[in-house]
């Protein structure tokens, strides 16, 4: 990808992270009381803890009403004090958040680690399928709200409308595609979609990469993590590939 001579480069003084995520897949679920032994000995890191559950409900035709079923837990949410980190944790999978604001790969890396090695501490054989990463990103673009916004300035994915309807401004869209790299055994999924409007005088984007393991599993905790951090390389060749030097310098 080309580059202007001033364009910026990550790191980014603010980069536009609103969520960032590492993900583990498990390739069977794991017992529920384990989460629950997870749960209890990472209480004093993620002190807010949210039951999961999953609810059925059964249709009377005759009656033409909704019975009560049954409710099952699933799964975990804990968050930590300041709700800035939190783990999602399901019988299938294991995911490692940090909202906004958002600080650096390393932290988000260092509390995935250890809270890796505290499920590994309870249940010493974990078959791994495939993991993955995700990051959402909000970029603001400022305009005022009665000007027109051409995405091609900022954007290198998206939208136009055609040449007959040039008079009008487009407010709302959603794009998303998948695409494939075997050599880098990972798949990426992108949403790029208009989001309302956050502060004032700007026009605000959702820019969402989801970047998902490949090849062969189970796999090993080293090439889990070596998995890890290649995805977070073609994340980021993503990420720059979707935007210009002009939204790249919003960062600074």
């Amino acid at each position: 990808m080309s580059q202007v001579i001033d364009d910026p480069k990550p790191p980014y003084a603010r980069p536009p992270i609103t969520e960032a995520v590492i993900a583990v897949h498990f390739a069977s679920p794991l017992p529920m009381k384990w989460l629950e032994t997870f749960a209890a000995k990472n209480k004093k890191i993620y002190p807010s803890i949210e039951e999961l559950n999953s609810v059925s409900a059964n249709f009377d035709i005759q009656t033409n009403k909704f019975a009560s079923g049954a409710k099952r837990p699933i799964g975990r949410r804990m968050f930590s004090d300041d709700r800035s980190r939190a783990i999602m944790f399901f019988e299938t999978q294991m995911s490692l958040c940090h909202l906004a604001p958002y600080a650096r790969w390393g932290d988000l890396y260092a509390d995935a680690q250890k809270a890796w090695a505290s499920l590994r501490k309870i249940a010493k054989q974990i078959p791994v399928s495939f993991v993955s990463t995700r990051y959402i990103n909000r970029i603001d673009i400022p305009s005022g709200s009665h000007l027109p916004l051409r995405l091609d300035e900022y954007f290198r994915l998206g939208v136009s409308l055609p040449a007959d309807l040039e008079m009008f401004s487009l407010e709302t869209f959603h794009v998303q595609f998948s695409a494939s790299r075997p050599d880098k055994n990972c798949r990426c999924t992108v949403h790029f979609a208009a989001s309302p409007d956050v502060l004032i005088d700007q026009r605000s984007f959702w820019l969402d990469i989801d970047c998902v393991s490949t090849g062969v599993s189970p796999i090993s905790d080293a090439e889990m993590w070596e998995r890890i951090t290649a995805l977070r390389q073609q994340k980021n060749e993503v990420f720059e590939a979707c935007i210009t030097p002009v939204t790249r310098r919003l960062f600074q």
